[in-house]
């Protein structure tokens, strides 16, 4: 487990990706499969 708020280096070192918002889970999976989640918070997050 290895905790970032550094969007960058999580994308380049993790195998599974979490982004949780106000202590809940929102998307969670590959760094494909969170860069495609429906969730309106992780795409303002990640700006996509």
């Amino acid at each position: 487990l290895y905790v970032t708020h550094d969007q960058k280096e999580a994308m380049n070192t993790g195998d599974y990706i979490v982004v949780m918002n106000a202590g809940k889970i929102e998307a969670a999976g590959s760094k494909e499969e969170v860069s495609r989640s429906s969730s309106e918070f992780v795409k303002s997050f990640l700006k996509t």
